[in-house]
């Protein structure tokens, strides 16, 4: 059996939470899906290869819980999701080794497409060997 890719996803703004959750989902990611930083803060230490954050989130800023997870060396790949480009917040993303910084104006097949790029590293599919 195939290993899925564990994604958490923190989006409080539902519809597009919803969209790009069920095209996950179609994707063959097992998702983990939080509508508010507080729900997000509960699940981010747990085991996922990408996290998935909007930077407005109605109870705080994605960039910072981001932050909080770098400084405890969680290993997870980051995707920080933002209505714009801000300067000093793509510059604070570079600076915490964010792997992708999505703009939700892009189109939702486009912003799948580019998490489908990375290749998380954190778990390694399990392969059986036959020996003869």
């Amino acid at each position: 059996m195939a290993y899925k890719i564990k994604v958490l996803y923190i989006d409080s703004e539902e519809e597009f939470g919803r969209e790009l959750l069920n095209h996950l989902i179609e994707s063959q990611y097992q998702v983990k899906y939080c509508k508010s930083l507080k729900e997000g803060l509960l699940e981010y230490k747990k085991e996922y290869d990408i996290i998935i954050v909007e930077q407005n989130i109605k109870d705080g800023k994605g960039i910072e819980l981001l932050q909080k997870i770098r400084l405890q060396g969680i290993k997870s790949m980051l995707v920080l999701l933002s209505y714009g480009e801000n300067s000093s917040l793509l510059l604070k993303a570079l600076e915490l080794k964010v792997d992708k910084f999505i703009d939700k104006k892009e189109n939702i097949l486009h912003i799948v497409s580019e998490i489908s790029s990375l290749k998380p590293t954190t778990h390694i599919e399990q392969i059986d060997y036959l020996f003869l």
